[in-house]
């Protein structure tokens, strides 16, 4: 080899190998094998392996050969080698030292990084972590690992307050990452929510690597700025409520952080308003601007006071407000904290009166009642500067005399209550006020009949009347009866002094009354008398008028009525009669009584006279007689048509006996069929058996009734029908005949119930629309109180419109139908809505905005059951022209024509623009201009040929925003709440942006909701007509816990892009949202802890008792009631002389853990009377409030508690025991 070792670089493609003769030329060719050896370099990755034979010619002292070196743009660092040997024959002879070389192979590749990421890298604040990636970027690939440093420089944010600082700063590239496939390695970098309002930060990045096989590109460099976005501060304003003059010299007066923390200054400015304080008078005039800085967080509070003046006038309190305003976008000042009230209290010790001073009057009824009994003049007595000290002032009390018969002492009580509480201090405040009765209030009292018929066996009804006047307390009469000629007791049933009591409120033509029973002793004879006649003990009653009732019993109907008749009772027989001789016989002559019953059975028993015998086996006979076939009873119902309003309740169905008289009882059946009605809906129907009994007829006492029951399902539907069918029981088919006419009743149950009134109105009340762009509107009636038990249709009527030009039928729009039906069906809604639809008409004419005015009414059967809310019986559609075409601008003329003569140097020729102002909101628009010549003769300077006009938008023009609701309600288990704002005015020709920001009042974030920052983005195109609205979905919690309703409000903010093109309306500007209550979802269970309590008297001097919370948890404290109840065990106690309810309320205070352990309680004080009395008994019911009612229940059989108190009293006197 002509040399041992060779050095290159790995991209010169090939190296020369050279063999030379080291003692020749020779006269011929010889030849040597060439080999390579892969050293730390390897074939085929770093050069081309060969195994030739290389030939040196004749006469030639060498030759050369090439070796491929391969450029694997692979980065390695450092050389690589192989060796190149060559190998000779017999002929020819390689010396060891000159047999081979080694190649050394420099690796020149290297790696450039950069940044694999936006420059600068934005990153929000809320964000968690940022991955910063550095990226190979040129085709090569890594032998070897390689590492990037990272650094930090010249940061503005602040280590482990605005991000953490990088734990390695080391970004390492492994073996085998490749350039081509764009290879990175990153790290986290950790970024810190500090909840801060403060400007954007900034974190400078760079990455820089020794590496000798490593560079760095232009993007080696990159700036993360961590943006604040959602961070803002609440402020709010905080005063006393009031002050008082002479005590207080100031008011204190804050701004203080509700929430959040300042990475830089705000200002916010406190002005104070008048209300009925005079400043400068009352207080100081005066207002402050707090500048809260950088670090500052919630609590921090910036203060000043005001000054409030004294003077020795009586004066009502007067008040002043404060309000909080700021400029700064980031601060948001609360709904509810943004302004107060100040009431400036009067100095107590003021004497001057220079004002009215009015004490009002107050009447309690205790057994005395207002204008029944009395009537107070006056209500207020009015003190002024005129009254001296220790002067009255007096009012009348009006007695009437209402000539009723009541308690002899009635009361009433008095109260004084100070109206100016802070300047009048009652000394004597009730005063007890009784009314003697008139002695002259009587009652006037008489029997209601003075004669009364009643076939026996059946009841005689006696009453009393109160013939004049009237009771507020009971009064009685004492009923005695007297025979006449009926027996007592045998006839009828006595009584002796019989109480009859008329309750208090008893007036005139109220009865009182008592049922006699009389007796059937089935013998026929004549009608029996006795008196019933009235006492009085009374002196406030007066009898009058007939005070007895001659009560006649009159025998009944079927007593007299014979079956049959026998004229002679005895069998004779003649004279030498003997067996065989013709039998001597009797008639019975059978009678026709023409009553209906069962068959009569006769018995006859042959009796013996001496000297005849009777055969005993033969003696007696049975005759039967069998109903005449043609006697029957016909019965019918008492009318064919019966009308009942759904408030009766009761329908009285009555069977009359037509024809006929019974002497044995029958049996009828009535059976309910429904038409319309609904069994079980509307009534309660079925099979009804009626009896009648002997001696009913179709005179006298002839009818039957049973009471078919009407149910007031309060739904508003037709009048229902029912059909009720009259028929014989199977048993008395003969002897029962159904009248034709009377065998069935129509019972119609009238729908005239005025709690089943339904109220119904249009929606929505007011639409825009643009003719050419929106085909139809929908209107719809919504049913807003009430349901529905059957359709109802509704009118729509066009109306004249009251707001401009009305639109005509068939040009302008077309109405689709003028009913509306609400379809029946077992849930009528406001979601559930009749609609129809309003077509409107394109008719390519320009012309004023016109009005559709359609007006919702009810047919006149119905207005007695439907009433439409007010304010919601008609609908307006505003229709907007669209044939005016917007243009941003107008060119009268585009020819420009120089006159003869026209001197270049002094004139110039215009021509005038038209800018439109569209009104549209949107950004700068840009119009070109070209200069072209029309005459061949004039040539045009290209340099100025274009001229460019930019239409600048007009900072007035705007669009209105607002909240679509300024209040909704939610029920708490609804999953979420549909939140929209909308435009009221302006038209977008570019996308805007809006922010709906939550903040808590009582509703919790995270606990009831899921609030934050919200971002809506309006876009071009949307405008106050049509599509107005963009939206959000509130996540609500559903937190199953009993609480009160609870409250957020959202508030809509312009961003500060935006902020000259949107405009949020003041009066809509923010949302108040209601959280309802779930009732059925987060009930408690309540109850007494005890059921029974046993206390001595004089040993046990109190009773604790206890409610107990047995289910659910608490939201909010809950107030509970005790109730003293009448013991059912035995004597009732009396408070205040056995025992002393500390208190008749219990209240569980809301905490975080309610168990059975946490239980409010009160004392029962035990009183000992020293009184020998019966064991007594407290009997305590535990009840809830009215408002707490749906959510809150007594556990069953834990609704009371007994409390015995047992006497200490009974002790026996001990005598001459001789105890010491």
């Amino acid at each position: 080899m002509n040399t041992s070792t060779i050095f290159v670089n790995e991209n010169i493609a090939v190296v020369p190998i050279c063999i030379v003769i080291t003692n020749g030329p020779v006269s011929t060719a010889i030849s040597v094998t060439l080999q390579t050896i892969a050293g730390t370099a390897t074939a085929p990755n770093d050069y081309t392996a060969i195994s030739v034979t290389v030939t040196i010619p004749a006469n030639s002292i060498g030759t050369c050969t090439a070796i491929t070196i391969v450029d694997d743009l692979f980065v390695e660092g450092g050389t690589s080698n192989f060796t190149a040997k060559i190998t000779g024959s017999i002929y020819v002879a390689v010396p060891a030292n000159r047999s081979t070389t080694v190649i050394t192979i420099k690796d020149i590749d290297v790696v450039t990084f950069g940044f694999w990421a936006n420059n600068p890298l934005t990153v929000l604040e809320s964000s968690t972590t940022v991955q910063i990636c550095a990226q190979m970027m040129n085709n090569v690939v890594l032998g070897i690992p390689v590492t990037v440093e990272l650094r930090v420089t010249g940061v503005t944010a602040k280590t482990y307050i605005d991000y953490i600082p990088l734990s390695s700063a080391d970004i390492v590239f492994q073996s085998g990452a490749s350039g081509q496939l764009n290879s990175t390695s990153c790290i986290n970098f950790t970024v810190i929510d500090d909840h801060a309002v403060e400007s954007n930060e900034t974190v400078p990045l760079s990455v820089s690597s020794t590496s000798p096989v490593s560079t760095l590109q232009a993007s080696s460099t990159a700036t993360v700025i961590i943006y604040d976005q959602t961070d803002y501060v609440q402020i709010g304003v905080i005063s006393p409520d009031f002050v008082t003059e002479g005590v207080n010299l100031t008011a204190t007066i804050c701004a203080v952080i509700l929430d959040g923390t300042l990475g830089r200054s705000v200002v916010v400015r406190v002005n104070l308003i008048n209300i009925t304080a005079d400043p400068g008078i009352d207080y100081e005039t005066t207002s402050a601007s707090f500048v809260f800085t950088n670090g500052q967080t919630t609590g921090d509070r910036q203060c000043f006071m005001v000054a409030i003046y004294h003077s020795v006038i009586v004066e009502d309190p007067e008040f002043f407000s404060v309000n909080l305003t700021t400029l700064d976008p980031d601060v948001i000042i609360p709904q509810g904290h943004g302004s107060t009230t100040i009431a400036i209290y009067d100095d107590p010790d003021d004497r001057l009166l220079d004002k009215n001073l009015p004490v009002g009057i107050v009447s309690t009824d205790v057994t005395a009642f207002a204008y029944r009994d009395y009537k107070l003049v006056n209500t207020t007595i009015v003190f002024n500067s005129s009254v001296a000290q220790g002067q009255s002032l007096c009012t009348d009390i009006y007695f009437i005399d209402d000539n009723i018969v009541e308690y002899s002492d009635e009361y009433f009580i008095l109260t004084l209550i100070p109206i100016d509480t802070i300047h009048t201090i009652i000394q004597i405040p009730q005063a007890i006020v009784h009314i003697e009765e008139d002695t002259d209030d009587v009652v006037s009292i008489g029997a209601l009949y003075t004669k009364y018929n009643v076939y026996e066996s059946l009841p005689a009804t006696l009453c009393a009347v109160i013939l004049n006047g009237a009771v507020e307390r009971p009064v009685s009469v004492f009923a005695t009866t007297t025979s006449i000629t009926a027996i007592e007791n045998v006839d009828y049933q006595g009584v002796r002094s019989y109480e009859l009591v008329f309750p208090p409120g008893s007036t005139e033509n109220s009865t009182v009354c008592l049922n006699i029973s009389t007796f059937n002793d089935t013998v026929i004879q004549a009608d029996r008398t006795f008196y019933i006649g009235l006492q009085k003990f009374d002196p406030s009653v007066l009898l009058t008028g007939s005070v007895s009732t001659l009560v006649t019993v009159k025998q009944n109907p079927i007593d007299n009525i014979q079956d049959y008749v026998i004229p002679t009772y005895t069998v004779s027989f003649p004279a030498l009669s003997v067996v065989g001789s013709p039998p001597s016989c009797i008639s019975i002559n059978i009678i026709d009584d023409n009553l209906v019953g069962n068959t009569d059975v006769l018995q006859l028993l042959l009796l013996s006279t001496e000297p005849v015998h009777v055969d005993l086996n033969f003696a007696v006979t049975t005759i039967t007689i069998y109903e005449d076939p043609n006697d029957y009873v016909e019965v019918g119902m008492e009318y064919a048509l019966l009308n009942v309003t759904e408030e009766n309740l009761i329908a009285m169905v009555c069977v009359l006996i037509t024809a006929g008289v019974l002497e044995d009882s029958v049996t009828v059946t009535l059976q309910t069929y429904p038409i319309t009605a609904i069994d079980g809906k509307d009534y309660i129907g079925g099979e009804f058996k009626l009896t009648f009994s002997p001696g009913q007829s179709m005179s006298g006492n002839n009818s039957q009734c049973i009471d078919l029951i009407i149910i007031n399902d309060h739904l508003l539907e037709h009048n229902e029908t029912l059909l009720i069918i009259l028929n014989s029981t199977k048993e008395d088919a003969n002897i029962v005949k159904v009248s034709s006419a009377g065998a069935e009743l129509l019972l119609t149950i009238l729908e005239i119930s005025p709690s089943d009134t339904i109220q119904i109105g249009m929606i929505p009340l007011y639409l825009q629309v643009v003719e050419g762009q929106q085909p139809f509107v929908t209107i719809c009636a919504g049913l807003y109180d009430g349901e529905l038990g059957r359709n109802l249709t509704v009118m729509l009527t066009v109306i004249n419109s009251s707001l401009g030009h009305t639109a005509l039928f068939g040009l302008n729009y077309l109405l689709q139908s003028q009913t509306l039906t609400f379809a029946y069906n077992e849930l009528n809604n406001i979601s559930n809505t009749p609609c129809t639809n309003v077509t409107i008409i394109d008719n390519n004419i320009p012309e004023n905005e016109l009005y559709i005015t359609i007006g919702l009414s009810v047919a006149s059967e119905d207005r007695n059951m439907v009433d439409i809310v007010p304010g919601m019986n008609q609908t307006t559609i505003a229709i907007l022209d669209d044939d005016h075409d917007i243009v941003d601008y107008i060119i009268p003329s585009d020819a420009i024509t120089f006159s003869s003569w026209t001197n270049p140097e002094s004139t110039r020729w215009c021509v005038n623009i038209l800018i439109i102002d569209d009104n549209i909101v949107e950004d700068s628009e840009q119009l070109t201009l070209e200069l072209v010549s029309t005459n061949p003769l004039v040539t045009v300077q290209e340099n100025v040929s274009l001229a460019t006009v930019i239409i600048a938008e007009e900072t007035a023009d705007y669009v209105v925003i607002e909240m679509q609701y300024s209040s909704l309600s939610v029920i708490e288990s609804n999953s979420t709440i549909t939140v929209c704002a909308v435009i009221t005015s302006g038209i977008l020709g570019k996308n805007v942006t809006v922010v709906m920001v939550t903040h808590s009042i009582t509703a919790i974030d995270r606990k009831d909701y899921i609030g934050g920052n919200f971002t809506l983005v309006f876009t071009s195109g949307q405008s106050a007509i049509g599509n107005n609205l963009q939206c959000i979905d509130l996540v609500l919690i559903d937190d199953h816990e009993f609480e009160n309703e609870e409250r957020l409000f959202i508030a809509l903010n312009s961003t500060p892009e935006f902020a000259s093109a949107v405009r949020i309306s003041p009066a809509k500007k923010e949302l108040l949202v209601l959280i309802n209550e779930i009732p059925t979802t987060d009930i408690i269970q309540i109850g007494m802890m005890e059921s029974f309590y046993r206390a001595v008297e004089g040993e046990t001097p109190f009773v604790t008792i206890c409610a107990v919370l047995y289910q659910g948890a608490l939201a909010r404290d809950l107030t509970v009631m005790l109730t003293v109840l009448n013991s059912t065990v035995g004597d009732t106690a009396i408070t205040g002389r056995d025992y002393i309810l500390q208190s008749q309320t219990l209240t569980f205070v809301y905490d975080e853990s309610n168990n059975i352990s946490s239980t409010p309680c009160v004392n029962v004080t035990i009183l000992d009377d020293h009184f020998p009395e019966n064991d007594l008994y407290v009997t305590l019911g535990l009840s809830v409030a009215s408002n707490d009612s749906s959510d809150v229940f007594v556990g069953p059989g834990k609704n009371q508690t007994t409390i015995k108190i047992l006497d200490d009293d009974h002790a026996s006197p001990v005598h001459d025991c001789q105890l010491s």
